[in-house]
Parts: structure tokens; C-alpha cells; sequence
């Protein structure tokens, strides 16, 4: 199951340039934390996160048909993933976003190729939302310490 969630990229070859646009807007906000909070630890690592998943959405919405679409999705969720890990373990125990976490998550995996390309669009744009939002907040506790 895994492996088939990390080997099908969805092909947006066919949806319009605004969608793809507006989906590839979605991962700035993994860049707001760097540029609102500065340079440190956990906002590098966000911004790593949002580097390589818009190197992968924007050749999946380029070419999804190429091969290297399938190579760049693997980077995402296991890149994504251990990133995510790292972020998860340096937050302060005081702070709770697990269940935020949880949320984000199933709308990401949600939005798969067992759906439509507007619906996989929706749906991981708001993954994508969601995780910012939460990185965002773990952003400004970390600068606060």
C-alpha cells in the first residue's frame, strides 16, 4: 500500500494553468516561518520541506508522464516525512499539534490518484495549508524561545 501511495503520480497534464498555479502557491507558505522568523534550526527545516516538495509539484504540473516525477515523489513523502519527524521531535512537550498533525495528514494522504485532478488538487492544497499553518506556529514558539 505504501509503495503504491509513493509510485503514482497523479497526472495533472490536463488540468488548467490556474489550478496548477494556485496548487504550486500552496507550498509558499512553508517559506512565510524563514522569512518571519529568521534563520534557525526549525525554520530551515521547513523550508527544506517546502523546497522539495515544490520541486516535485512543479514537475508533476510540468510533466507528471516523466519519470523522474516518480523518483521526485518518493523525495517528497520520505524527505517530507523524516523532515517532519525532526520538526515533531523538537518541539517543546508544552506544545500539542498531533491532532493538528493527524488532520494535515489524512488530507494528504486523502488526496491521492483514487480521486479527481481537482479534487487531489483540493484536497493536498489543503494538506498543504495545514501543515504550514502548523510549522508556521511551531515557527514562533521556537523564535520565542
Amino acid at each position: 500500500m505504501i509503495y503504491k501511495f509513493i509510485s503514482n503520480v497523479t497526472n495533472l497534464d490536463q488540468v488548467s494553468r490556474h489550478h496548477k498555479v494556485f496548487f504550486l502557491m500552496t507550498n509558499i507558505i512553508y517559506f512565510l516561518p524563514i522569512v518571519l522568523y529568521g534563520l534557525n534550526q526549525v525554520t530551515v527545516i521547513i523550508s527544506l520541506i517546502g523546497f522539495i516538495s515544490l520541486i516535485y509539484h512543479f514537475y508533476q504540473c510540468k510533466c507528471s508522464t516523466n519519470p523522474i516525477c516518480k523518483y521526485l515523489l518518493r523525495s517528497d513523502c520520505i524527505g517530507g516525512t523524516i523532515l517532519t519527524l525532526i520538526l515533531f521531535y523538537l518541539t517543546p512537550p508544552d506544545i500539542n499539534i498531533l491532532p493538528f498533525g493527524l488532520l494535515a495528514f489524512i488530507f494528504l494522504l486523502k488526496g491521492n490518484n483514487d480521486r479527481s485532478k481537482k479534487t487531489y488538487l483540493f484536497l493536498h492544497s489543503m494538506g498543504h495549508f495545514l501543515t504550514g499553518a502548523i510549522f508556521l506556529y511551531l515557527a514562533k514558539k521556537f523564535s520565542e524561545k
